[in-house]
């Protein structure tokens, strides 16, 4: 079973705000799923149907195609779009932060990278037959995807993530240990 990092603990709430990724920002979703933010894409939409996507589940579309900003919806505020600047992931996410307000601690790691569904709290001994022995001997908590089975702890990805947010958006204490 491939396994990711868990940081934080899954929140009571869920995030306000959902995004549609444009295929030329993929990458920027699984960021924003690490932040524990509702971030879906699907490649097979034109710019017609990614409009229509976002207005129709009241998303904010992300992108960097010129074409979608100058689309009516967008145009007029039916829809909500970011132009995002950068090619880099990490400056994009960087970027979505700082333009929408989002808080990129309160939710964080509390939904699964993969298939963007809320995580679940497990125990270790439920997680021990299918994660490192290390992870099983030294962390205090584990979630899991109810949807792939994935098991998501604080672990050293998660603590490249941190350190990276922490250096570019100038908040403190995201790793808690």
């Amino acid at each position: 079973m491939q396994t990711a990092d868990r940081g934080g603990d899954i929140p009571a709430s869920v995030p306000a705000v959902t995004f549609l990724v444009d295929e030329n920002v993929a990458s920027l979703a699984r960021r924003l799923r690490w932040l524990g933010y509702d971030a879906v894409g699907d490649p097979r939409e034109d710019d017609r149907m990614l409009v229509e996507h976002a207005g129709r589940e009241g998303r904010l579309l992300l992108t960097r195609d010129r074409g979608i900003m100058l689309r009516r919806p967008v145009v007029s505020g039916q829809v909500r779009a970011i132009w995002i600047h950068s090619d880099d992931p990490w400056r994009q996410l960087v970027q979505v932060v700082h333009d929408t307000g989002i808080d990129p601690l309160r939710f964080a790691c509390s939904r699964c990278v993969r298939c963007n569904v809320p995580l679940e709290e497990t125990t270790l001994e439920a997680a021990a037959a299918v994660v490192p022995p290390y992870v099983a001997a030294t962390e205090a908590h584990c979630t899991r995807c109810p949807n792939c089975g994935r098991y998501f702890w604080r672990g050293t990805h998660w603590k490249r993530v941190s350190r990276y947010l922490e250096a570019h958006l100038g908040v403190r204490h995201v790793l808690r240990t």
